[in-house]
């Protein structure tokens, strides 16, 4: 089982508040990969032995980090399977979080997006060796 140490510390530090946390989506990745891995490339699906280990993965991020599995979504991005969930599970959480920043320009929009990681850095230096900014 993979160590979520660093994670956890990032995460509680970033979002310490229970209502921040509500708003995040944890997306798991290459689901395509998870055992036992299919050389089926017909199919963009998991097997059912393969959804039977998302779903445990899904409930060990989920008392990991104590959060709602219906914040936490898989998907491949290589297969393109279940991308179209996590897409409108995103625009959900964002529009629902009253948190929107809408804008054209898409300097505008990276300009936001380093401004707000800077200020998150800045009052927690210690998890700065986690993240890195553009």
């Amino acid at each position: 089982m993979r160590d979520y140490a660093i994670d956890e510390l990032a995460y509680q530090k970033v979002f310490p508040r229970k209502e921040d946390r509500n708003k995040i989506i944890f997306a798991l990745n290459c689901c395509d990969k998870i055992e036992p891995i299919s050389r089926n490339h017909t199919s963009t699906k998991p097997s059912p032995e393969q959804m039977k280990n998302i779903t445990q993965k899904i409930n060990s991020v989920s008392n990991i980090f104590n959060m709602n599995i219906d914040n936490i979504i898989p998907y491949s991005a290589e297969t393109g399977w279940n991308m179209n969930n996590l897409a409108e599970r995103i625009v959900l959480a964002t529009l629902m979080s009253g948190d929107l920043i809408l804008t054209s320009n898409i300097n505008d929009a990276v300009s936001i997006s380093k401004k707000v990681m800077s200020e998150v850095l800045a009052k927690n230096p210690e998890i700065s060796n986690i993240f890195k900014i553009w």
